[in-house]
């Protein structure tokens, strides 16, 4: 059987670069899931939601974001400061091997760096070179030198996270325990117990002071390490998921607004709607008919023939 050298070299690989570039985005902007490639953004400025089946996430500047085939995954701009990303595309059966190796999880799809990484990421892409949304296969040397030049970066990424799990005293691969005399361990692991806790329990009457107590300390110390880690507050993380979730509810459901209300977490629909258009910028009866015209089979037809 005969087979060119850019086929042999591909059909030996369990790992391959689709694409590499950066994005400014408006806000608001959606980037729907990465179809049938997984993909990785490395936030350098602003911040986004990254909403999955579960629940959604709030990413900062100075972040990752981890995207898998076969998910209904978004990532959205924010609307005040939306982001700005260079990101990455690939395939292979060493993916999820890399990501869980880094710490990524679908618990917890985001990963917060430093400023070195931030750089080393940057200066990544454009060792890369030129941008390329994978619509153009790259040559087989092209492939072989950016895929080096990812293993090299993620081996470095790898070995810094380690330290961090390490620094923070939890265990290698996922499990965690609260850290004993290292406060910036602590204030991590109080954050994540409190975005744990509020994903499962978003849908009831949820006051600060009873969240501070589940976690187990003051609730001015609580909103003290929520904004050093998280860069929000409890309150409004509370009202982020509770929106991204009645988001979903509006796309697949026929329930009427007050009762989306409800399954969000809001007592009456007044508050609820009040909320959403600040945190959406429209209100949820119009989020709802923008999405039954986009997702219409005539505008999916209109939007084929212009491809």
């Amino acid at each position: 059987m005969k087979m060119d050298n850019e086929g042999m070299f591909r059909g030996s690989m369990s790992f391959r670069i689709i694409g590499c570039g950066e994005t400014c985005c408006t806000g608001g902007e959606e980037l729907s899931g990465s179809g049938e490639h997984y993909l990785i953004g490395f936030v350098l400025s602003g911040k986004g939601i990254l909403r999955n089946m579960r629940t959604a996430f709030e990413i900062q500047e100075e972040s990752a974001f981890w995207m898998v085939p076969g998910e209904k995954e978004t990532a959205r701009a924010d609307l005040e400061d939306p982001w700005k990303y260079v990101w990455i595309r690939m395939s292979g059966e060493l993916c999820n091997t890399l990501m869980e190796h880094i710490g990524f999880s679908a618990e917890k799809p985001y990963l917060s760096l430093d400023q070195t990484m931030m750089r080393l990421a940057g200066r990544l892409i454009r060792k890369m070179g030129r941008q390329n949304a994978g619509t153009e296969p790259f040559s087989p040397e092209e492939e072989l030198m950016r895929t080096g030049a990812f293993f090299e970066f993620f081996s470095i990424l790898g070995e810094r996270q380690e330290y961090v799990r390490c620094r923070d005293g939890r265990t290698y691969g996922g499990a965690e325990e609260e850290p004993e005399g290292k406060e910036e361990g602590k204030g991590r692991f109080y954050v994540e117990t409190a975005q744990r806790y509020i994903c499962e329990h978003y849908t009831q009457s949820l006051r600060m002071d009873e969240l501070a107590r589940q976690v187990g300390i003051t609730p001015s110390y609580l909103s003290h390490v929520f904004r050093e880690y998280n860069g929000t507050t409890p309150s409004r993380y509370l009202a982020l998921i509770r929106v991204e979730n009645s988001k979903r509810f509006l796309e697949q459901t026929q329930w009427t607004i007050g009762e989306v209300a409800v399954k969000s977490g809001y007592e009456n629909t007044m508050n609820y709607t009040k909320v959403f258009r600040k945190m959406v910028g429209c209100s949820p009866t119009t989020y709802r008919k923008m999405k039954m015209i986009a997702n219409s089979p005539e505008e999916s037809s209109r939007r084929y023939d212009r491809s």
